[in-house]
């Protein structure tokens, strides 16, 4: 669902800083630098962090439900 938002998009804008930032690169960036699960949530720790979250509304009020419920059923999230 994730990649449906990204479309052409390469950059986002930082809430918290309102500078123009990438998004994450898999191959390249560290995921544990950029990301921490808080239960259901996921938390940007950098800018690129959170412009990813964002772009990409991972922390879409389904997903997160979604999330929540695979945690009560002791799925591992990753």
């Amino acid at each position: 669902m994730c990649n449906s938002f990204k479309g052409p998009n390469i950059a986002g804008r930082d809430e918290t800083t309102g500078a123009i930032v990438r998004l994450f690169h898999p191959r390249e960036d560290l995921w544990s630098e950029h990301f921490e699960w808080v239960g259901p949530t996921l938390i940007g720790l950098t800018d690129v962090g959170r412009v990813n979250i964002d772009v990409l509304r991972i922390n879409d009020s389904d997903a997160i439900e979604f999330r929540r419920l695979l945690l009560e059923l002791d799925v591992a999230l990753s």
